[in-house]
């Protein structure tokens, strides 16, 4: 049994690609007999100290500490930090860099192994200045992306990481149940489905405008339900009532709570990820294939390496309705074998990307020393023997 630490700015109840993978590898790792607990990000109406589906939560303001530039808040915000540190002593220290937590991570560190450090945004979206997005890479022990096009772009970013950058793919548990069937009549229309934060870089407009062209030209053939909420929802709104006709086959039925996700993706025929920012993962992707439904999505970072064109789903150009509209059609029109390919996406989902291949190949990175600064850049990945 090891102590291991989680520090995170995001975590539930919050909801998103980094606070659901921090979640369900936390459980996991409780599941295989280690004490887990959680460092993150303070949340309106969540208490400092609380235990989460099991995990001891401990929430401190990251953020406001670090905008408010007041020296006596920073040194009392570190004590609290180094206090709880020393209280928990844990073998393992996992960071999940997006913003300021992982500054505080390094200002309250003393001695002991250097921590593991997994990147859930690419290089220009990490939340502090640049210079202090280097200097946290440099400082961990390991520095993990979630795809192979992250990795490629740290790579890019820091050509000091070579010698500790490796690659963790996420996972996400699988179903109890498994997928069944969506009952249907011939005369129902075929449904797309879309999951996820209402915000630009999601590209929900990009699927109003190609749903738009499919209902032009087959019109009341299919439906279109986004699912979830943010600041792009007014906008989405008005979008999709400027449609006309097509308006009314559109749905937004608002946030879906995570246990329930499984069996609304199951009333779909096709997921639709068009996003128009390179993904470093796209856990959604992951979780229709657990679903066995296919997915249309954009060939944006780590979405390829979900995705198999013409395998599990269609890979589009990102930003192109016109792309998405044809993939849309074609989906349509073979509703047998788009069948056929969200159950190719389950099988593939099974032997890749379950949360408990995740969380075996962070364990067994947590037991790995750090290559030796200088090594080759070719180094032996330990995941990988």
């Amino acid at each position: 049994m090891k102590r291991i630490l989680h520090w995170t700015d995001g975590f539930a109840p919050a909801i998103g690609g980094t606070e659901l993978l921090v979640l369900e590898l936390a459980k996991a790792q409780a599941r295989a007999g280690h004490e887990v607990h959680v460092v993150a990000e303070s949340l309106p109406n969540c208490p400092d100290e609380e235990v989460f589906e099991g995990i001891p939560v401990h929430r401190f303001p990251f953020t406001p500490t670090l905008l408010a530039r007041t020296p006596a808040a920073l040194r009392e915000l570190i004590d609290h930090l180094v206090a709880i540190r020393s209280r928990l002593q844990p073998d393992h220290v996992h960071v999940h860099f997006n913003g300021a937590a992982a500054w505080f991570e390094q200002l309250s560190r003393a001695s002991g192994p250097l921590p593991i450090l997994t990147v859930h945004s690419p290089p220009d979206c990490l939340r502090v200045p640049v210079p202090l997005r280097r200097h946290i890479l440099r400082s961990a022990g390991w520095v993990v992306a979630v795809s192979r096009a992250q990795e490629a772009e740290f790579a890019a970013f820091e050509p000091g990481l070579h010698d500790s950058l490796t690659c963790v793919p996420n996972g996400f548990p699988i179903p109890p149940i498994p997928p069944g069937e969506r009952s249907r009549r011939e005369s129902k229309p075929f449904r797309f489905a879309g999951l996820g934060r209402l915000v630009e870089t999601k590209g929900f407009h990009v699927a109003l405008q190609a749903f738009a062209r499919v209902q032009a030209l087959h019109p009341d053939s299919c439906e279109l339900w986004i699912a979830g909420d943010g600041t792009e929802r007014p906008r989405l709104l008005a979008q999709a009532e400027a449609l006309g006709p097509a308006s009314r086959h559109i749905t937004f039925p608002g946030w879906i709570a995570p246990h329930d996700v499984h069996a609304w993706l199951q009333e779909a025929d096709a997921l639709l990820v068009p996003s128009t920012w390179q993904e470093p993962f796209g856990l959604v992707a992951v979780q229709a294939a657990f679903a066995a439904r296919p997915v249309i999505a954009s060939n944006a970072g780590g979405l390829a390496e979900i995705v198999r064109h013409g395998e599990t789903g269609w890979l589009i150009p990102h930003s192109d309705a016109d792309a998405l509209a044809t993939a849309m059609a074609a989906c349509m029109a073979a509703p047998k074998a788009a069948r056929s390919l969200g159950t190719n996406a389950r099988q593939q989902a099974l032997a890749h990307f379950s949360i408990e291949r995740c969380r075996a190949d962070y364990e067994r990175l947590y037991n790995s020393p750090r290559p030796t600064p200088g090594s080759s850049p070719t180094h032996e990945n330990p995941l990988l023997v």
